[in-house]
């Protein structure tokens, strides 16, 4: 058990920090009622606190409070450094102090102690001040002149602009911050940055790979040209142009042209019973012609090289996965199948048609299914629409689907078959 701490030793520390008891010791870290030697506080501090070195918060708080105290001479030579000669005898660091800029020469005055802090010591230089002289210089300086004497920098300023003549009211910090003080010349100036030479138009617009077939009326504008790359009128605008947008619509993929559309249907399998619907994702009556079933498929299907077809469509197929193109044929029906399928497809189409009595002739790989896919589409182009070959079998003598890629072997041969697709593959490779 710790000794006891003699009343009198306690009460020699008290004074020796600045604290007389006014009631017997108890205890280390029991409240102690005190004074203050110093300021006369009557508090409660304990031993180990004052031992600890705590004193009095209010002379601590004073102390704090009291203000630096500067001779005349260092205070000189602070303001000297800050840029600024005093006029008048220092007095005390919180009171103004007339004094001279070095740098404007203009009269001012700041408090020792706010440049002390770090603030600037000329308001005039410092932008929180303005004197009336340098705003109208100013304002003269932007093309302006004052038709009333200086307010403030912030409020409405008449003057007369002395390009155009018009009267404006601009404030004084927009003018010192570097805009325009006139509308009317700003909008002209901006019309004016904006307007373009005949040979910079022109330059951009074959860069552009078109040529105009007008004169030009305006950045914004629609402007007819022929695109260089695929002959056709476009009309794009030469700010798009200018911005880096593509100029023809129908090269960048933006628009299709009919003609194109239809001549990727066809290339896909699909002839179109009706006009291009002039949207992608409209319906667009067309015949599969390898089934010669009527479908409605949308443009943007067949063109992302998707079936449009329900009957012939080869669910489960991978347009990016590695494929093959098969030709099969039947004893029996003596009838030529041809086919696609992923080469990890399940299950196996090849193995699924030779449990019905097919052969398999040909199996041609193919780097993926989206090739597998086109190829197939052309080749049954070639075969119903070119040599006007039918299907040959029906639907219940497919117990594995596919009747609608079937074709009579007395019309055609395997060989023939495969000449025409691997030329089709050979085309592709080139």
């Amino acid at each position: 058990m710790p000794k006891k701490l003699d009343p009198k030793v306690a009460e020699a520390v008290m004074l020796k920090g600045g604290w007389r008891p006014l009631e017997p010791y108890k205890s280390a870290l029991k409240p102690w009622k005190s004074e203050c030697m110093k300021c006369g506080l009557i508090a409660t501090p304990t031993f180990a606190n004052v031992q600890n070195g705590s004193g009095c918060t209010i002379c601590k708080n004073n102390e704090k409070l009291k203000p630096t105290k500067y001779s005349e001479e260092s205070a000189i030579q602070i303001m000297l450094n800050a840029g600024m000669q005093p006029l008048e005898p220092y007095k005390n660091s919180k009171d103004p102090w007339k004094s001279k800029c070095l740098i404007c020469l203009k009269i001012t005055s700041p408090m020792l102690g706010n440049i002390i802090q770090g603030h600037k010591g000329c308001g005039f230089c410092d932008g929180h001040k303005v004197d009336p002289e340098d705003a109208v210089k100013k304002m003269k300086e932007a093309g302006l002149e004052p038709l009333e004497p200086y307010k403030n920098s912030d409020g409405p300023w008449k003057c007369k602009c002395l390009k155009c003549g018009e009267v404006v009211k601009p404030a004084y910090a927009s003018i010192r911050s570097g805009q325009g003080g006139c509308v009317s010349c700003g909008r002209e100036a901006t019309a004016k940055s904006h307007r373009y030479t005949h040979e910079m138009t022109m330059d951009t617009m074959k860069q552009a790979d078109l040529e105009p077939l007008e004169e030009y009326i305006g950045s914004g504008s629609p402007w007819k040209c022929r695109c260089l790359k695929c002959d056709r009128v476009v009309f794009p605008s030469f700010s798009n142009v200018s911005n880096g947008h593509k100029g023809c619509a129908f090269c960048s993929g933006n628009a299709v042209h009919p003609e194109d559309a239809v001549k990727i249907m066809l290339e896909s399998g699909y002839e179109p019973l009706e006009p291009y619907p002039a949207h992608n994702k409209t319906k667009w009556k067309s015949r599969h012609i390898q089934c010669g079933t009527i479908v409605f498929p949308y443009y943007n299907t067949i063109q992302n090289r998707k079936s449009g077809c329900s009957v012939c469509a080869v669910h489960g197929l991978k347009l990016e996965n590695p494929a093959y193109l098969y030709i099969m044929v039947h004893d029996e029906f003596y009838s030529i199948k041809v086919g696609i399928s992923n080469n990890n497809a399940k299950p196996n189409r090849i193995k699924s048609h030779a449990s019905d009595g097919w052969k398999l002739f040909k199996q041609i790989n193919l780097p993926n299914g989206a090739i597998a896919t086109d190829v197939e589409a052309k080749t049954f182009n070639w075969i119903r629409r070119e040599l006007g070959l039918g299907v040959h079998l029906t639907k219940k003598m497919m117990k594995h689907h596919g009747y609608s890629e079937t074709v009579d072997a007395n019309e055609i041969s395997v060989l023939e078959i495969e000449k025409y697709v691997n030329g089709l593959i050979k085309g592709l490779q080139s």
